[in-house]
């Protein structure tokens, strides 16, 4: 069954949630955050939702933006809010399942190390933005009426409040190193074998908990290609099962 779910913010935004849940009542859920211009709808999240509560794993698909009324707009958010809204997530779910396993893919890595993440069972990230030196120097700041904002030249153009962009800044390749240290929930870094992100191989490397590394050999960064993400979702499953005894 599938469902809508909107969750009110700390300041006041609509959070709106698609829940996927089993016909009978599973202990474990999911929660998928999106990287940067995605959305809960993405191929890999949806085809999860679709099969993962048959095997006993219930589905939760936040919208970090949406374009309804009340909703969150990209350009107004710092990665620090992805962070917040992630915590809200998980203070609704915690009373409703023994297990919250959370999978971050891309920008939704650095939203869920951000995050009160030791309220879940498993981090599972794939393909995470590990950015050697910093995002700014991938992105051109620029000015939008009296407001500043950092540009994305992209094959799809995008804004970046300048709070975002300072935010994201500080996951330069080692400062997150920080938070990795001291993760003792299981972590399985998953990336992808033509991505060009496979820096993050270290935080398996160098968790305080259990940890595994995956790399999909032909994938690129949003696991496109035939096979890439049949593997993908087979080895999260995998990963998610294995703790939620």
């Amino acid at each position: 069954m599938e469902k809508i779910v909107s969750l009110k913010t700390n300041d006041g935004k609509k959070l709106r949630c698609i829940t996927n849940i089993s016909s009978k009542e599973n202990k474990s859920v999911v929660v998928f955050i999106h990287g940067l211009t995605g959305h809960p709808n993405e191929h890999t999240f949806y085809n999860a939702a679709q099969t993962f509560p048959k095997k006993g794993v219930d589905v939760f698909r936040p919208a970090l933006y949406w374009w309804d009324d009340g909703n969150r707009m990209l350009h107004e958010c710092g990665l620090k809010t992805h962070s917040e809204d992630l915590n809200r997530v998980l203070r609704y779910l915690k009373p409703k399942y023994e297990h919250i396993h959370l999978v971050g893919h891309s920008c939704g890595s650095p939203t869920i190390l951000g995050s009160n993440f030791k309220a879940a069972s498993t981090i599972t990230l794939w393909d995470p933005s590990y950015l050697k030196n910093g995002i700014k120097k991938h992105l051109k700041e620029v000015s939008v009426g009296k407001k500043q904002y950092w540009l994305s030249e992209d094959q799809i153009g995008y804004l970046l409040s300048k709070r975002f962009v300072d935010e994201w800044e500080w996951f330069d390749g080692v400062n997150e190193l920080e938070i990795v240290k001291n993760i003792e929930v299981p972590l399985h870094v998953i990336t992808a074998g033509k991505g060009g992100l496979k820096g993050a191989k270290s935080y398996s490397e160098i968790s305080a908990g259990p940890a595994k590394y995956t790399e999909i050999k032909g994938a690129t960064h949003c696991f496109d290609e035939a096979g890439a993400e049949k593997e993908l979702l087979k080895e999260t499953l995998a990963w998610i099962k294995k703790y939620s005894k």
